[in-house]
């Protein structure tokens, strides 16, 4: 779209589902088998609840790791709670996803289609980010053309979103914007 002047991605997730999900399994097995087992039964309900017509089936989409939570790598749960309450004690948010989107993004991957970028990108990632790993988000970076690459050394994904790395993030996307519009 020629109207899009610049862009700026926090933490993306550019990589498909399947393939974060294969560094988890590898990195705790025991959980990994706990969350299979209960996805298992969320689709086996999932698509119950569909030949018999009824409501979709939820999990949750934020959970301890083991569960069948679609995000349930150790420090998911807190970071994402920190963030939803950050600014309100009482959010409407629930903490549901549909099992059909969690399967979904398995399969769901921008990767491949990073370099059909056309304008400039900033590409901010964290060092220690389960959820969306850095060494992805330079992939995509290195995709785009003439795209600003910029790894947050030591930080997870959550961390983004308080203290100095926001601090940090809001810095250079300022400078980026600037620089760009």
């Amino acid at each position: 779209d020629p109207s899009i002047k610049a862009i700026v991605s926090l933490v993306p997730s550019v990589e498909s589902g399947a393939q974060v999900s294969k560094g988890a399994i590898q990195k705790h097995p025991k959980l990994a088998k706990q969350a299979a087992l209960k996805m298992l039964n969320a689709i086996l309900r999932w698509i119950l609840n569909g030949i018999f017509r009824r409501r979709t089936y939820y999990i949750p989409l934020i959970g301890p790791p083991g569960s069948n939570a679609v995000l349930q790598n150790p420090g998911d749960e807190e970071g994402y709670m920190a963030v939803v309450y950050a600014n309100t004690d009482n959010p409407k948010w629930q903490n549901a996803a549909s099992v059909g989107s969690a399967i979904e993004a398995l399969s769901y991957r921008p990767l491949d289609v990073a370099g059909d970028v056309k304008c400039p990108a900033l590409l901010i990632a964290a060092e220690n980010d389960a959820p969306c790993p850095a060494k992805y988000v330079r992939d995509a970076a290195d995709a785009i053309e003439g795209s600003t690459f910029i790894e947050a050394k030591g930080a997870g994904h959550f961390d983004m979103c308080f203290g100095k790395e926001f601090d940090r993030t809001i810095s250079s996307t300022i400078k980026f914007f600037k620089k760009h519009l």
